[in-house]
């Protein structure tokens, strides 16, 4: 069939060939950097989305350790607990939670959790460490683990 067309109609065809060949690699091309634009435009979104991220943490870690891990459980507890304390009892407790200067921004729910908390937490170790390093009787060993926790009750009320 190329014997039958002449020169000039194989420079024609080499040339449209060529062509095809040139546009295809082209349109190749294109479609692969628009994808890969997108992806380096995903890349880019997830890496701004990692800074937001780490400032969030160092603000997050910035917080005092009693901010951070103390009071959300310190609020939960007082939360499910705060029907249980009078109304009278609740506001005295406030007044003097104010007159103190609100000592780190505590509802009365939260003072008054904080007050059993440390209770618990002194009397706790207190049962522990002397039935095992003391040469007491089991009804001292109560007797000093109800004083410990009657401790940790009034401490923090020597704030105010």
């Amino acid at each position: 069939m190329i014997g039958v067309l002449g020169e000039n109609s194989k420079i024609l065809l080499v040339i449209i060939v060529f062509l095809a060949t040139y546009f295809g690699v082209i349109s190749i091309h294109i479609v692969t950097s628009r994808q890969r634009n997108q992806i380096l435009d995903r890349l880019s979104g997830l890496s701004r989305k990692q800074e937001k991220f780490k400032d969030v943490r160092k603000f997050e870690l910035d917080a005092p350790f009693f901010e951070r891990a103390i009071r959300p459980i310190l609020s939960r507890l007082a939360d499910k607990t705060k029907k249980l304390m009078p109304n009278e009892k609740a506001e005295l407790l406030q007044r003097k939670l104010i007159m103190a200067g609100t000592p780190g921004n505590m509802s009365t729910n939260e003072f008054t959790m904080l007050q059993y908390v440390l209770a618990v937490t002194l009397a706790i170790p207190s049962i522990l460490s002397l039935t095992a390093f003391g040469d007491l009787t089991q009804v001292q060993v109560v007797l000093l683990a109800i004083l410990a926790a009657i401790l940790g009750y009034m401490l923090p009320l020597a704030y105010l």
